[in-house]
């Protein structure tokens, strides 16, 4: 709100961008506590667990990149996000490019991690990857898919890693590499 040039101790009405600044702070307010009831409801526990799943997916991914580190590896990019999905980690293993999928369980009773990438997973892998390299001009280097997969039980400080080295070949571009 502005002062009156005419009348210094009275206000006039607020401008127009003020009023728009207020109404939208209230309906902002009102969204808010609305939201924040509605955290509170049993309907966010789906949320809680979505969001601990994310966050021990990132803690499998961070020990996967160590893990690639040590052997020598060089890490250029950690989740990249595409309209196909993510890659996980892109390193660089010598001259190749290699777009890793990471796989973090708690324990291998039911499925090994690896055997979660399916065709499906495999092809959205191999749009992304082609939408990187083409984003990175680097459409003449080779490149591979690589799984690592981890088994990190509860009760355990050190996962179970598992790399496996060219994984699966590229789908629906032919020859991509």
């Amino acid at each position: 709100m502005q002062f009156s040039l005419e009348n210094p101790t009275r206000r006039s009405q607020p401008e127009r961008s003020d009023r728009r600044i207020f109404v939208f702070r209230k309906r902002f307010r009102r969204a808010f506590v609305a939201e924040q009831s509605r955290v509170n409801d049993h309907s966010s526990k789906s949320q809680r667990a979505g969001f601990l799943r994310r966050l021990f997916g990132d803690r499998g991914e961070n020990e996967a990149a160590k893990f690639l580190k040590r052997k020598g590896y060089r890490i250029l990019a950690k989740q990249f996000e595409t309209r196909w999905g993510e890659l996980d980690l892109i390193c660089l293993d010598g001259d190749c490019i290699v777009f890793v999928e990471v796989k973090t369980r708690r324990s291998a009773a039911t499925t090994q991690p690896g055997e979660a990438v399916d065709a499906r997973k495999q092809a959205h892998l191999t749009k992304a990857a082609f939408y990187w390299l083409k984003q990175n001009n680097l459409l003449e280097h080779r490149a591979r898919f690589d799984i690592v997969a981890i088994v990190w039980p509860d009760e355990s400080k050190q996962p179970q890693i598992e790399h496996f080295e060219n994984a699966f070949e590229s789908t629906d571009f032919g020859q991509m590499f």
